[in-house]
C-alpha cells in the first residue's frame, strides 16, 4: 500500500520560514525553508518517519514570496509498521 502525499509550499517573512496547512497541521523555522519542510513532514507522517524532497520553484513564486515547494511523504518503515 502506498502512503499518501501532499504537496507543501515555505513561505518566507523576513523573520522566518513558514508552511502552508496541510491536513490541519504547520510548521515554522527561523532559519531553514527546508527544516520548515522537514517540521511539517514528521508532524503528519511521525518524527523521524517524514520524508521530503523539493520541487521546482513556479512562475510567480517570488512575487508570493514562495521560497520553496515541497512533496512530503512518509518513509516505508512506517508503511511496515503499519502492515
Amino acid at each position: 500500500m502506498n502512503s499518501p502525499t501532499y504537496d507543501c509550499v515555505v513561505k518566507f517573512d523576513g523573520a522566518g520560514f513558514w508552511t502552508n496547512t496541510v491536513k490541519g497541521k504547520r510548521a515554522t523555522c527561523t532559519w531553514s525553508d527546508r527544516a520548515a519542510a522537514q517540521r511539517l513532514a514528521d508532524r503528519i507522517f511521525g518524527v523521524g518517519l517524514g520524508l521530503i524532497s523539493q520541487l521546482p520553484s513556479q512562475p510567480n513564486d517570488h512575487e508570493k514570496r514562495i521560497e520553496s515547494r515541497w512533496k512530503l511523504s512518509s518513509s516505508d518503515l512506517q508503511e511496515n509498521e503499519n502492515a
